[in-house]
Formats: structure tokens, C-alpha cells, sequence
């Protein structure tokens, strides 16, 4: 990633490195300028009641009950003011470290993997899109 990238954890579970090892609670920029350590604790599956995948069965993820739950979570979620915290973080981000906004460019990161079908990808695509925001899935290297 580079500085112009704001990763945004979704996660139930942030791995380590993702709080400099120091704390669910710590934010900090890496060598390379990046922000880690941010939550967006409204698309997280536990505040969306959803537990986590429990079938592992990649051929049934259409009935997976973590899926249900989790679009069903996703459908109270405040929209507006989900936006209105995501813009308000990246105004103070411009106004303190100079970001150019424009630049600026939201990553959303989840705990599964991008083969997985029982992803939180898919619902939260599905969230922005009923919204008229379209994301996308990364594609790097």
C-alpha cells in the first residue's frame, strides 16, 4: 500500500501487525507512510450479529447462515452515517497530515480470503452498491 491508501479493518479479528503489536486501540503510520490500526466498527460481523462462518463448505455459501446474518446486520447499518465518519476521518487526515483528498483512496479490509464464497466481500459490495458507491476488489501487483 502506499501513503495516499487508507486501510479501514472491517474484521472481527485485526492481526497484530495491523495495531504495531501494541493494542487493539493503536493507530499508527508504517515505514512506508500508511495508516494502520483504523476500525470501522459499523461493518464489523459481530456488531452486524453475525458470528462468523460455521459451514466451511464452499458449495453451499448461497444458505450460509454467516451470510445471512451478516446482510441482515448490513441492512440497519446507517449508511449516511457510516459516510459522514469515513469523510470526517479523511478531512481530519487532510487538515493534519496534509493528504491531498482527492488522493485519498479507502481500502476495505476483511478476515476471509478472496476465493472464500462465505467472504463479507460480496454483502458489503452489495451495501455500497444500494448506495450508488461502487467498490471493487483490489487488484494489486
Amino acid at each position: 500500500m502506499t501513503s495516499n491508501m487508507i486501510p479501514l479493518s472491517t474484521a472481527i479479528w485485526d492481526p497484530k501487525w495491523f495495531h504495531d503489536f501494541k493494542g487493539k486501540d493503536h493507530i499508527f503510520r508504517d515505514e512506508n507512510g500508511v495508516y494502520n490500526g483504523i476500525r470501522l466498527e459499523q461493518l464489523n460481523p459481530l456488531y452486524c450479529h453475525a458470528k462468523g462462518c460455521p459451514c466451511n463448505d464452499k458449495e453451499s455459501y448461497e444458505s450460509c447462515m454467516f451470510l445471512r446474518d451478516y446482510r441482515k446486520g448490513l441492512s440497519e447499518v446507517d449508511f449516511e452515517y457510516l459516510m459522514s465518519d469515513i469523510n470526517e476521518m479523511v478531512d481530519f487526515l487532510v487538515e493534519s497530515d496534509g493528504l491531498i483528498k482527492d488522493d485519498i483512496c479507502i481500502v476495505l479490509l476483511v478476515y476471509e480470503a478472496p476465493d472464500n464464497p462465505c467472504s463479507e466481500r460480496i454483502p458489503l459490495q452489495e451495501l455500497f452498491k444500494s448506495h450508488g458507491v461502487d467498490i471493487s476488489e483490489w487488484k494489486f501487483g
